[in-house]
């Protein structure tokens, strides 16, 4: 009986060859399906939204007070004045402020500049005066002709019409001094553009009285549009996966479908907290434009 279950299990495993053999010879057995597998792929965006800023702005204000007598002229279109939208370069006269006060005040310093000379070279006199009392005072003294008072009075005087050109000499000082601060002033009284750009806002009119302190409105603000910037507020989530030159896409709403380009500049570290949401600036430079960006447009921006 074993020899027998032997025999047909030998011939149940030639069987099974046979049929693979004929199998394959006619229809060959389909390969398993492979696929290359590769890492990578877009990460998670870090979205954000922003405002576009100039790059450059300045808020001019007054130096002195006064009256605003005109406005400077616009150097791009005759006959008409700085005004909102103007365009101006570097020392454009925006405004004038009433000078004659400031005008006065360098008159009278001129003239308290050149009585100060004149008391200068008169104090000059007295000591060339006193110097030769006492040389003659010296020459006395060795002769014996000349009483000790009269030669300590020599002496006096002549120390003292030193003093007295000192004195003068200071003031002539103190004086040129306070000239050049009236002058500087008057200077004040026309006020120019710091920078090349265009007025965004005017915010005096003519007539207005300005005053030149530190606290003071600003009478015009000058911001150059030929470099642009966004500022926007990332969340303290996602900050730490923001770098330096990181490429930017945002969008704005005055260009439906178009998206603009830049990259990191700035990561700004003093944060903000609103409504317990704590939020940094980072400021991205924008690419060219081939569209007419404007200041204080709201950006949609995606961080890649």
């Amino acid at each position: 009986m074993r020899k027998l279950l032997i025999v047909l299990a030998g011939l149940t495993v030639l069987t099974g060859e046979g049929g693979r053999c004929a199998y394959g010879a006619d229809n060959p057995e389909p390969a398993a399906p492979t696929a290359t597998v590769s890492q990578g792929g877009p990460g998670k965006k870090i979205t954000a939204t922003g405002t576009i800023e100039p790059a450059e702005m300045v808020d001019v204000g007054p130096q002195v007070a006064g009256r605003i007598a005109s406005f400077g002229a616009d150097p791009h279109a005759e006959g008409k004045s700085i005004d909102y939208g103007s365009p101006v370069e570097a020392g454009t006269v925006l405004a004038q402020i009433d000078s004659e006060i400031y005008a006065t005040r360098v008159e009278q310093e001129r003239a308290g500049c050149a009585r100060a000379q004149a008391e200068l070279a008169q104090a000059a006199l007295h000591l060339e005066h006193a110097a030769a009392q006492l040389q003659r005072a010296q020459g006395l003294e060795k002769s014996k002709a000349i009483s000790g008072p009269d030669f300590d009075s020599a002496n006096f005087d002549y120390k003292a019409a030193k003093a007295s050109v000192t004195v003068a000499q200071a003031v002539l000082a103190q004086n040129r001094a306070a000239l050049k601060r009236a002058e500087i002033e008057l200077g004040y009284t026309t006020v120019t553009s710091p920078i090349k750009g265009v007025v965004i806002a005017r915010r005096v009119n003519v007539g207005q009285m300005v005053a030149g302190t530190l606290e003071s409105a600003s009478l015009f603000l000058v911001a150059n549009l030929d470099k642009l910037q966004v500022w926007a507020s990332v969340s303290e989530a996602d900050i730490v996966r923001v770098h330096k030159q990181q490429s930017v896409h945002f969008t704005v709403d005055a260009y439906p479908g178009k998206v603009f380009e830049g990259k990191v500049e700035q990561i700004r570290l003093n944060a903000t907290m609103t409504q317990n949401v704590v939020t940094y600036t980072v400021v991205v430079a924008i690419s060219s434009p081939t569209e007419k960006l404007l200041p204080y447009l709201t950006a949609n921006l995606a961080f890649e």
